[in-house]
């Protein structure tokens, strides 16, 4: 795992803001719509997540897991990805691939969440 804030909280995460207060608090509240959009995300979205992100899995090697074509994978994560940059930046549009059956593990949604962030930081 790549992660090195994957069991860290949002509160325990340093902010990239150095010792500023209101850019402190600002990061953390980026990481805070980070982590509810991640866990609004449809199972499906979550699981290509966890593989790509968490699993470090190529798109080839999900395509191949999931049994779907490589294009698939690559359309439904930059669906995903796209989805998640709007709701951190604070749109509150339905979810990109319907709605969840079932709710992602809070674990893996952490790990997820701290990717994402340093990913959307970047």
């Amino acid at each position: 795992m790549r992660d090195i804030y994957a069991d860290a909280s949002t509160e325990d995460v340093p902010s990239a803001g150095g010792d500023d207060p209101s850019e402190i608090a600002e990061h953390r509240e980026r990481m805070h719509r980070v982590a509810s959009a991640v866990n609004d995300l449809p199972e499906e979205s979550h699981q290509l997540l966890q593989y790509v992100v968490q699993d470090d899995l190529s798109y080839e090697e999900v395509a191949q897991q999931l049994g779907i074509p490589i294009g698939t994978v690559r359309s439904r994560i930059s669906r995903t990805r796209s989805f998640l940059k709007r709701r951190v930046d604070g749109d509150t549009s339905p979810r990109p691939l319907g709605a969840c059956t079932s709710a992602p593990s809070n674990s893996c949604s952490q790990a997820i969440t701290t990717s994402v962030i340093d990913r959307l930081a970047a």
